[in-house]
């Protein structure tokens, strides 16, 4: 693919080059397979095959984009694509800030987290995977839902200032699986990420899902009181907070246009739990890591949080032209967000049900209908759902009503209790639109003291 990248990406510099036109390229390549399950049978069995272009196309300070859904071989629709970006240049709203295009350097391609047995997933291998951990689990009364999500993507950057060509290759997958109550309407769920197919480990989501089951079976029903609880968030739940960092947090854009509930004066002071350490770093290769950016700046380690401290905001390169400072690698389609692991071992779910407990205790493994109440102040919402359980201090367990809890991502992270020895990938990667792998790499388990829950159904 790569030949194919660099050979469209001549013909259109020397297209743009003949006609004065400074112009930038992304051609993205996305393979995508997806069965999903409803009603513990197929629900759709899907795959495809795009290929696009993107053409940004810089006229002193304005820029023109446009973007087509094309062959790797029709470069006369490509030339078209070029033509129109820079027609669109002409009419563009200059901004206040002169555009640079990036003078790409010559890295070696970054394909080394791709794995072709991924990208060779057949419907027989989604069966098969789902198969070992569901089976004889779903007795009368309940059902199964879910996906399993496949793929890889194969993307490059060009220009018109040199020849260079900037590659990167990947793959991801993902199974992610609930099990349904038909009668009560009470769901648990359990997945797995994967960067190399030999990294599925099926019988442990079946390992879970049973013990859920067994909570899930007879166990008293309640709606849990309102107030301030110890809260032991799973690997998911944690992931989905921590998201929220990438936008409101660590964004040093988010920060210039005062959306960002971290200031400057925040950076080199004690904000959160020291137990909290969180890296973006692309040597994880469970996060589908960029080795550069797409403007050619190598990927390094990048401190955001170490033991509690706040570290770094993030900085690419448009909020650089308009604010000043330095671009630190972060024109990338991903993060590579890695928050360290801690020294309690609780690291799976048998782990935490037979751990003691000195108070009651909210188990949350998964976050829904999550929401930004507040971006400046990092006011944050979610509900429960999938698999809450109430571990009560006499080594009982309840299972709760959907709740609600609403509160600061400061206070949140600030009261961290303990965190898990192992850690484990949650695959972000979207469903619609262009593939573009995204996970986290998250401890299994976080607990967090003085959660404050505002709002408890009385039913699921």
């Amino acid at each position: 693919m790569k030949e194919i990248f660099a050979a469209a990406a001549n013909e259109l510099r020397n297209f743009a080059r003949e006609r004065n036109i400074a112009a930038e390229f992304t051609f993205h390549r996305g393979v995508s397979k997806l069965v999903r399950f409803a009603n513990s049978g197929v629900s759709l069995n899907t795959n495809e095959d795009t290929f696009s272009l993107d053409v940004d196309v810089t006229l002193g300070r304005a820029k023109g984009s446009f973007s087509t859904t094309t062959s790797p071989k029709d470069i006369d629709s490509m030339k078209i694509a070029l033509l129109r970006a820079a027609e669109i240049a002409k009419f563009a709203v200059p901004v206040s800030f002169e555009r640079k295009i990036p003078i790409l350097p010559e890295r070696l391609p970054d394909d080394s987290n791709f794995d072709q047995r991924i990208e060779n997933m057949t419907t027989a291998d989604a069966l098969d995977l789902v198969g070992q951990a569901t089976d004889d689990l779903l007795e009368d009364g309940l059902s199964l839902a879910g996906m399993v999500s496949s793929g890889s993507i194969y993307e490059a950057w060009a220009n018109t200032l040199n020849n260079n060509l900037l590659y990167h290759a990947g793959t991801d997958a993902n199974m992610e699986l609930v099990i349904t109550n038909d009668k009560e309407k009470w769901e648990i769920q359990s997945s797995q990420s994967a960067v190399r197919f030999s990294q599925f480990a099926p019988e442990e989501l079946r390992e879970e899902f049973a013990l859920l089951l067994e909570q899930y079976k007879g166990k008293e029903r309640m709606s849990v009181p309102l107030g301030e609880y110890e809260v032991v968030f799973g690997r998911d739940a944690i992931s989905n907070l921590m998201a929220y960092f990438e936008w409101i947090g660590f964004n040093g854009r988010s920060l210039k246009h005062d959306m960002s509930f971290l200031k400057e004066e925040d950076l080199g002071k004690q904000i959160f739990s020291p137990l909290l350490t969180v890296m973006d770093d692309p040597s994880f290769s469970d996060t589908y890591p960029y080795a550069f950016d797409v403007t050619g700046i190598e990927r390094q380690a990048f401190p955001l949080i170490r033991e509690g401290v706040f570290q770094n905001f993030f900085w690419n390169k448009e909020t650089v032209e308009e604010f000043g400072g330095e671009p630190t690698g972060h024109d990338v389609p991903s993060m590579s967000i890695a928050i360290g692991s801690g020294n309690t071992p609780v690291n799976t779910l048998s782990d935490l049900l037979a751990a003691p407990r000195e108070k009651d205790i909210l188990y949350i493994p998964y976050l829904h209908y999550m929401g930004i109440v507040n971006a400046a102040k990092g006011i944050v919402t979610g509900s429960t759902r999938f698999g809450a359980l109430y571990l009560k201090k006499d080594g009982t367990i309840a299972v709760p009503y959907n709740m609600r809890f609403t509160a600061s991502l400061r206070d949140l992270f600030a009261n961290i209790k303990w965190i898990s020895q192992r850690r484990a990938a949650l695959n972000l990667t979207g469903l619609y639109g262009r593939r573009h792998p995204e996970a986290m790499l998250t401890p299994r388990f976080t607990c967090i003291e003085k959660v404050p829950i505002t709002l408890a159904n009385t039913s699921f």
